[in-house]
């Protein structure tokens, strides 16, 4: 997408209107569509259930038209992506080394838009008829997935409900799901975990949980939302 985005910016056609989609939402830009592909990413939508990120993605495609893109850090784009690099977009959290592919980019007015719908949906219970969500979502189900997107399209990042303090220590994870349940439900007392053991290398920890390394050539299997028994 990134390069895909630089070949039309280099063309000079990244910000011309063109139909893309048939119906109301048919014109569009490559730099439009390229901003819903990155917004999507950095909200967050693979923790949501299958409801609510159908909610999310259409919320996105429809506030698009509010997102801006700069070569420079301004107001409302706290997100940046590096349209010549192989990595993930992430938030602006300190100085970076500016390079020709840098973009920075964010939700503009949208994230002012996000919260009147939050407030109309809260008070009418119901979704505003203009608000294309693709088919029929309880109110709660709509309000859950707002809330989620809006604190991604915060200028703020949300704040932890517990202080990470730095820590240096390894601690021995365990994966397999009906290992870990069989241990500690007392089904067996075997604690060697030899075959699904690896060592991972904690940098911080809180109340909540650890900031961790883990050795990539054996960790695939890890995503978030994954349950992991750690091994005292």
């Amino acid at each position: 997408m990134g390069k895909l985005c630089a070949y039309a910016e280099e063309r000079g056609f990244a910000t011309t209107s063109v139909v893309v989609y048939p119906g109301k939402f048919g014109e569009s830009t490559v730099q439009r569509e390229f901003l819903k592909g990155v917004m999507l990413n950095i909200s967050s939508t693979d923790s949501l259930l299958p409801a609510k990120l159908e909610v999310a993605e259409r919320i996105v495609a429809q506030f698009s038209e509010f997102f801006v893109m700069n070569r420079q850090p301004v107001k409302g784009c706290h997100y940046f992506f590096d349209l010549n690099q192989d990595r993930l977009p992430a938030r602006v959290m300190s100085r970076l080394q500016m390079t020709p592919g840098l973009r920075f980019f964010g939700p503009g007015n949208a994230a002012e838009q996000l919260e009147k719908l939050i407030a109309t949906v809260q008070a009418d219970g119901v979704v505003p008829s203009q608000i294309n969500l693709g088919g029929t979502f309880d109110a709660e189900v709509v309000l859950e997935a707002l809330r989620h997107l809006a604190r991604y399209w915060a200028s703020m990042p949300p704040a932890r409900s517990e202080e990470r303090r730095n820590s240096v220590l390894r601690m021995s994870v365990v994966h397999d799901f009906d290992e870990i349940i069989s241990t500690v439900s007392g089904e067996t007392q075997d604690l060697s975990f030899d075959s699904s053991t690896e060592v991972w290398t904690v940098e911080n920890e809180s109340e909540g949980g650890y900031g961790a390394l883990m050795p990539q050539a054996r960790s695939d299997w890890f995503a978030s939302g994954h349950l992991a028994g750690r091994q005292a």
